[in-house]
């Protein structure tokens, strides 16, 4: 009787390390997964996938497409632009037709 006491403890002691070391590699395959996403998208632009190039506009860097010219902004940067002084002109000109 003692013996099969035994395997049932050893069969739990094996379940949860087997869940635990399940949990570890889950965790790890995410981290790989976003590592990989960054990698491969980070400085790409959105419409067409080459390569975006930092540039300083009006005192705000704005990421802008080396092959389809497509400007993108980070959180804020449009508001950075619109609340700045040489920006009146040509951002009021932008959104005034709409």
């Amino acid at each position: 009787m003692s013996n099969a006491w035994d395997d049932m403890k050893k069969a739990k002691e094996d379940q949860y390390f087997m869940q635990k070391d399940k949990e570890i590699l889950d965790k790890t395959h995410k981290g790989l997964e976003k590592d990989e996403f960054e990698a491969h998208f980070k400085n790409r632009c959105p419409k067409c996938g080459d390569n975006l190039k930092e540039e300083e506009f009006h005192g705000v860097n704005i990421d802008r497409c080396t092959s389809c010219n497509g400007i993108w902004l980070d959180d804020g940067e449009l508001d950075q632009l619109k609340d700045s002084e040489k920006a009146v002109s040509w951002f009021d000109k932008l959104w005034s037709n709409r």
